[in-house]
């Protein structure tokens, strides 16, 4: 968890595509071969993407303030996959970052 691994992701996004990153299984491949080693990061960052995380922030961002989307899709994630909120905040902030849609 850390810039170093929101970095690779936006360098995975940019280069391979919003679609293709956030395709069931696919993005913790294409991390996992840029990084060039697995990490369980990637592995909860695919997962966010599985449960829509990508969709609803690219959905959401014209209707609502980037930090009230963030809460929304945080608090989501903290039942769907049962992690703490840090987690799912660090995570929802990482796609915002590598789709271009905040700051991280």
């Amino acid at each position: 968890m850390g810039d170093e691994i929101q970095n690779l992701l936006k360098e995975v996004v940019d280069g391979c595509g919003i679609y293709e990153s956030a395709k069931p299984g696919r993005c913790f491949e294409l991390l996992s071969q840029h990084y060039g080693a697995l990490k369980e990061d990637f592995l909860l960052l695919s997962k966010a993407a599985e449960y829509g995380i990508v969709e609803d922030l690219i959905r959401l961002r014209h209707r609502y303030r980037v930090d009230s989307v963030g809460e929304i899709l945080s608090s989501r994630l903290m039942v769907r996959m049962n992690i703490s909120q840090e987690m799912t905040q660090w995570l929802v902030s990482s796609w915002a970052y590598a789709l271009n849609i905040s700051g991280t």
